[in-house]
């Protein structure tokens, strides 16, 4: 089944072509709902594979930026952060490489102006910014932030020190 070719690369396909092969399960995998986790290793041995797969990058970017949502750990955001930010820079480089002109995608636009910009945190309003009608509970402000650019509506928990993902 497709548990072995993951495992095995058939001999009668090229690296590359594996690599290919494997990219589109994984783009399968990394849409669904309660599956996108498997994609992380198997993208990674994609890159193995064929480090300048562009749309590879995108595609562990993308993986990364949900694993991101779905973590409140604030050392594993960051690590979490750091690899959607390489993965996506990465992309960007080498689609440019093979394609210039070739437009990155509105996601991938953010969050590479929003890390050069000082990261997520210095993108969100301040609690003290937003209107009274948003204002909740004295223990922080809940509200939920709709990252359109980047296709994402994401709940966000924060207070002047803190900024917590929930899982969406």
């Amino acid at each position: 089944g497709i548990k072995s070719i993951i495992e095995n690369k058939p001999a009668s396909l090229t690296d590359q072509k594996y690599a290919g092969l494997l990219n589109d399960y994984v783009f399968f995998l990394s849409e669904t709902e309660d599956r996108w986790q498997e994609a992380i290793p198997v993208l990674e041995k994609v890159l193995r594979l064929a480090a300048t797969r562009y749309v590879a990058h995108l595609n562990l970017g993308d993986v990364y930026t949900k694993a991101l949502a779905a973590t409140t750990d604030s050392v594993k955001q960051a690590e979490l952060s750091g690899r959607v930010r390489a993965h996506y820079e990465e992309y960007a480089r080498l689609l440019h490489s093979y394609k210039r002109g070739a437009i990155l995608p509105d996601r991938v636009q953010t969050t590479l102006k929003i890390h050069q910009a000082g990261g997520v945190a210095a993108s969100l309003p301040k609690a003290a910014d937003l209107p009274k009608k948003e204002e909740a509970a004295a223990e922080g402000l809940t509200l939920l932030a709709t990252m359109k650019d980047i296709g994402l509506e994401l709940p966000l928990t924060f207070d002047e020190k803190h900024l917590i993902y929930s899982r969406y």
